[in-house]
């Protein structure tokens, strides 16, 4: 086993250990250690895939040109840094590596915020985490390592990984199953709630409280892990922010138009534009930027592009010349 490889299994076994610790303190090491070793077996599969003698040239962070004794050009890696997160995503969306990203996604954000924000999380928090993380390495180790888990990871470290992925599943199941019977008023907006997340423990298990019917807007939800109660529309907008996390990183780093933006009826920033729908109150009455300049506008306002009277008009005159 190379080191590489080596330091990933060895990062999530002792993620386990901590886990499995009975000092409290030890809960965030867990987190942190199963998110290295996550990521160091994806940086193993973009070692390789390097192509060879190149540095192990995918796996860093900068990549250089160099001249072999032939006059051919060929890329190798700049060995100082190795990529991030984003560079990952980027090189395996390239190279048709799989990963189920939004529950990596979804670890990334507990360890932000216990570092961050200091925030102890709950047991019920920490379980779900490694359930999230059992089913990204069962594909991964699986499908793109071409190995299997329990022989990579060992008999303990995997029968814990998966005892806790299969009974979260189990619960989760039970959850979606309770939510079946709301009416979400669109397809988009059914969708965001899969997204949903306890406002105390930030858990997926969530159940609706009472029946399932009234408006979007009086619903409310009971988190199963940590028993507490919360109003569909204090939960709609970290929802649809982790619904279109990619699109709006896109956007922020990169320029482009806003997947979401604020509802003129209820306020809450849950306006999908694409759809034209608020996942928070359904309603369908808001502005929307012109594909062209941007600028928000009535929309009635605009033609059936999307686009504003004076940018069509300007559109027009330019596909005369």
């Amino acid at each position: 086993m190379n080191t590489l490889l080596g330091n990933a299994v060895s990062s999530i076994q002792i993620g386990i250990e901590d886990y499995r610790s009975t000092d409290p303190r030890r809960m965030l090491s867990a987190i942190r250690n199963l998110t290295a070793g996550i990521l160091l077996l994806f940086k193993e599969r973009l070692r390789e895939l390097s192509p060879p003698d190149s540095g192990d040239v995918l796996i860093m962070h900068s990549i250089q040109p160099a001249r072999g004794s032939d006059g051919s050009i060929r890329f190798i890696g700049a060995k100082r840094r190795t990529v991030d997160v984003q560079q990952i995503r980027e090189r395996f969306d390239a190279l048709q590596v799989r990963v189920d990203w939004k529950r990596f996604e979804s670890i990334a954000e507990a360890r932000n915020s216990a570092e961050h924000f200091c925030l102890q999380l709950p047991e019920s928090r920490i379980k779900e985490i490694l359930s999230d993380a059992m089913h990204i390495m069962h594909g991964f180790i699986r499908h793109e390592l071409q190995r299997e888990p329990v022989e990579l990871l060992g008999v303990e470290t995997w029968g814990v990984l998966l005892r806790i992925g299969e009974i979260h599943s189990e619960e989760l199941a039970t959850c979606a199953a309770a939510r079946m019977g709301i009416d979400w008023g669109n397809d988009i907006s059914a969708a965001v709630s899969n997204d949903l997340r306890c406002a105390g423990c930030e858990s997926r298990l969530l159940k609706p409280t009472h029946s399932t019917s009234g408006t979007l807007s009086s619903r409310q939800f009971s988190c199963v892990a940590c028993g507490m109660s919360s109003a569909y529309c204090d939960l709609i907008e970290a929802a649809v922010g982790r619904h279109f996390f990619a699109d709006l990183y896109h956007a922020h780093t990169r320029g482009g138009e806003m997947p979401v933006g604020s509802c003129s009826a209820c306020g809450k920033e849950a306006f999908i534009y694409d759809y034209g729908v608020c996942a928070a109150c359904g309603s369908a009455e808001s502005v929307l930027p012109c594909q062209s300049c941007g600028e928000a506008f009535e929309k009635e306002e605009l033609d059936d592009d999307d686009v504003c009277e004076l940018c069509a008009s300007v559109l027009h005159l330019s596909s005369k010349d």
